[in-house]
């Protein structure tokens, strides 16, 4: 957790920006995924009310990971209150990962895909928009005739979209895998 070394002691310090920077984007898609897509737009408030809370509780946190466990601990809690009194509860509960395995791993999730996105973001327009085609499921001709571009030319541009993700992600062995996943899209 290098990144992240410093959170807690300026959380503590009353220095939120270190949790917004690091945690607010995994924590809000976390959310999103708890409160379906009737709720989602709940969001925010769920995140915003974790760190509100944690923040209150900020001088008992021991660790980060406490924090973090604390933050996705909230966020789950609140979109069930959310989810209840939407009279939503009973029916969609039961798909919210409950033990604390699933937790775990649904923050490794969010924060992987949060880091691969970040990677596309990074990436020229031209990349990025030929990433997003291939995720609609969109054949090379199809993206070559959109961007008014030779097929030749996005299949090079997709090689080098590629080499710039795997430099960028090379630190991670998931992450390569989802990578690896482009390779296979549609030709």
């Amino acid at each position: 957790m290098g990144e992240t070394s410093g959170i807690l002691n300026r959380f503590r310090k009353g220095d939120i920006s270190g949790v917004y920077t690091r945690l607010y984007r995994p924590l809000l898609l976390y959310a999103s995924q708890c409160l379906t897509e009737r709720f989602a737009f709940l969001s925010e408030d769920c995140v915003q009310e974790a760190i509100y809370k944690a923040y209150q509780r900020r001088d008992n946190i021991a660790s980060e990971s406490a924090l973090r466990n604390l933050l996705y601990a909230s966020v789950h809690n609140k979109a069930i209150d959310v989810l209840r009194k939407g009279n939503s509860g009973s029916r969609y509960s039961a798909s919210l990962p409950l033990s604390e395995e699933d937790l775990v791993d649904t923050i490794i999730e969010n924060e992987t895909l949060d880091r691969l996105y970040t990677a596309i973001r990074s990436l020229p327009a031209d990349y990025k928009d030929i990433f997003f085609l291939l995720q609609e499921g969109k054949t090379l001709a199809e993206i070559a005739t959109e961007m008014g571009v030779s097929e030749s030319t996005i299949i090079r541009r997709k090689g080098r979209m590629i080499e710039l993700l795997r430099e960028q992600l090379a630190d991670s062995e998931l992450l390569l895998a989802l990578l690896a996943t482009l390779t296979m899209l549609p030709e």
